[in-house]
């Protein structure tokens, strides 16, 4: 998932300028080569394609598993109902071996408006055409009310 997080990360703008840290208060995003950008725009890019990221690892939960965290998080089916509004099946085109199981929202609400905008950045990505990424994500986290 690294080269597309930092594909679409490069189009999302920085929220502010940054001190840059050296030594003991400095860390680390990368591993093996493998870098990511931070927090924000980490997540700003899954969204931006529609891919909420409450949604990554849910795959990996037993039903047992889903139980307990849905016991001890006592919001979770209600902070899950709440990213699913961002969710784009489309983005699943990125990620074919995601399999969307132990979702324990049944019924959720798509934002339409969110859902044709992270088309338009699926589309501008597959078909290698990104001149507009960066305003379709602005106009992206102006619906969702935050960048990421």
């Amino acid at each position: 998932m690294a080269p597309l997080i930092n594909k679409v990360a490069k189009y999302i703008p920085n929220r502010r300028k940054r001190k840059l840290h050296i030594g003991l208060f400095g860390y680390s995003r990368d591993i093996d080569g493998i870098s990511l950008p931070r927090a924000i725009k980490f997540t700003a890019a899954l969204y931006s394609i529609g891919l909420p990221p409450e949604l990554l690892g849910l795959n990996a939960l037993s039903e047992r598993e889903v139980a307990f965290v849905k016991e001890s998080y006592v919001n979770f089916e209600g902070d899950l109902n709440a990213s699913l509004r961002y969710f784009n099946k489309k983005s699943l085109v990125f990620l074919p071996s995601l399999k969307l199981k132990n979702i324990p929202v049944k019924d959720y609400y798509v934002d339409e408006g969110h859902l044709k905008i992270t088309n338009d950045i699926i589309e501008a990505l597959t078909t290698n055409k990104p001149d507009h990424i960066n305003e379709f994500a602005l106009r992206a986290a102006n619906i969702r009310r935050f960048l990421g």
